[in-house]
């Protein structure tokens, strides 16, 4: 996108899996996009869908690329770590 924000998606269409894995994984893209830059991935937002065994399970991100020192980048990390 033009503002620096970007979008990425993952899709699993084996329907084994949930939304939250596939947002996961299109958070592990995210990061390794921008630590490409040496930065991290900033989510701005993020959408869900699909129904397990019926269709296939999807997750998006809607981030940027801040300075892995940025406090909001740290907070982020801080709680996706406490996720079980």
């Amino acid at each position: 996108m033009s503002d620096g924000s970007y979008v990425v998606t993952a899709a699993n269409y084996l329907g084994m899996s949930s939304g939250m894995h596939e947002t996961m994984r299109a958070l592990d893209k995210a990061d390794a996009f921008c630590g490409s830059r040496g930065q991290g991935a900033l989510i701005k937002a993020h959408t869900e869908s699909g129904l397990p065994a019926l269709t296939a399970l999807t997750g998006s991100l809607f981030f940027t690329c801040v300075p892995r020192e940025d406090t909001a980048y740290l907070h982020q990390r801080a709680d996706l770590t406490a996720v079980p």
